[in-house]
């Protein structure tokens, strides 16, 4: 039996949080590559009455500003009722996925509903954290209030 504490091994590291997503990209919080092997983006969207919906990576400079051409992105969603409505996507990006050209160690991700738009979220996942568990509890964004006051509890 594997014992791995999946709560010590993933990190909150970026959001889009929960909104009723109109026509403009919205991004993630930006993330620092440099201190992960990967992350793991995981897309949630509602009822979305139509149009596309597009979910891709960039890289950007530490505070987010400057994104360049996405580097990765899903199969653009012809949304509608029967396609799209309550569905989920993942998407994993590796560091080494960074473009070399550009100093820019950091990436986001960004969302994009149609005009008629819907509900959508995207919590980004920190894995294989390059540095000790300490190092990636300060990189959890906003250690999740919710989470922040739960206790673990050895069986």
């Amino acid at each position: 039996m594997l014992n791995i504490n999946p709560a010590s091994a993933l990190k909150i590291v970026a959001t889009i949080d929960p909104a009723t997503i109109t026509g403009a990209e919205v991004f993630s919080d930006p993330i620092d590559m440099g201190i992960w092997e990967s992350v793991m983006a995981i897309l949630l969207t509602g009822d979305i009455a139509g149009g596309t919906l597009d979910f891709k990576v960039y890289q950007c400079l530490y505070d987010g500003s400057s994104p360049t051409a996405a580097i990765k992105s899903i199969t653009q969603w012809a949304t509608s009722a029967t396609t799209s409505d309550n569905a989920q996507a993942i998407m994993a990006f590796r560091s080494d996925e960074m473009p070399a050209a550009g100093a820019a160690r950091y990436c986001k991700f960004g969302l994009t509903i149609g005009s008629t738009g819907g509900p959508a979220a995207v919590v980004v996942l920190g894995v294989a954290n390059r540095f000790s568990p300490a190092a990636a509890k300060e990189t959890d964004v906003a250690l999740a209030p919710s989470l922040a006051s739960v206790k673990e509890t050895k069986i």
